[in-house]
């Protein structure tokens, strides 16, 4: 049992160990592209003012609403201001080290833009566009879920809950079954199962949410 209790806890551990990297990358581009939509929107802003493209990604590294993007784009500029690489190779470093695809492929079509002389402004606002209808298309997957889940919520916790409990109490006085023990049931159903449960369907509309929220 000890020998066996050793090698279970030993590979949990060691497979936690392996995949939580992964856990991470794949939280942090979920939190890039919630925000990405929005953060699109003001880089084609500030790009309309035709100021020069390290200027746009100095300005918005200011602001800290924009979570994970924000922090990319603060590597920009750090990686100009404090290693002298020029925009191009600042975005080329960015689009390595990014774990979100979707902004992956803006900083890259960002780069081809600037190489190819095209105009950056109407470029982020094209694809600020396509970022909103893709939010928006997910936002209406999810209210049509979160439909769902609250009816299998109220049919199966809430008014499951209620019948088993009068159920219980009406087959204890027929079937001889201890009061206490009925009570305990019912107690541990409704303190503590209940609550459990509750919390795991919160955190499954949490994950399901295309905000996050």
């Amino acid at each position: 049992m000890a020998i066996t209790t050793s090698i279970l806890v030993c590979a949990f551990f060691f497979v936690l160990f392996i995949n939580y990297p992964k856990f991470i990358i794949r939280d942090k581009a979920r939190s890039i592209e919630r925000t990405l939509p929005f953060a699109g929107i003001y880089l084609s802003t500030i790009a309309s003012s035709q100021l020069p493209p390290h200027k746009i990604f100095e300005i918005f590294s200011k602001f800290k609403e924009y979570g994970e993007v924000t922090k990319e784009a603060r590597r920009i500029v750090a990686d100009m201001k404090m290693f002298g690489l020029n925009i191009y190779d600042s975005l080329e470093k960015s689009v390595d080290r990014t774990p979100s695809k979707e902004l992956r492929d803006l900083l890259w079509s960002t780069l081809s833009t600037l190489k190819t002389g095209g105009d950056l402004s109407v470029y982020l606002n094209e694809q600020s566009k396509s970022f909103l209808d893709e939010y928006k298309r997910k936002l209406t997957e999810f209210a049509h879920s979160l439909s769902i889940y609250l009816e299998i919520y109220l049919t199966a916790l809430v008014l499951g809950t209620i019948f088993f409990i009068i159920l219980t109490s009406v087959m204890s006085g027929f079937t001889g079954v201890v009061a206490e023990n009925i009570i305990f049931i019912q107690f541990f159903l409704i303190f503590m199962f209940i609550p459990l449960i509750s919390v795991a369907f919160i955190i499954l509309v949490k994950a399901a949410s295309p905000g996050g929220e």
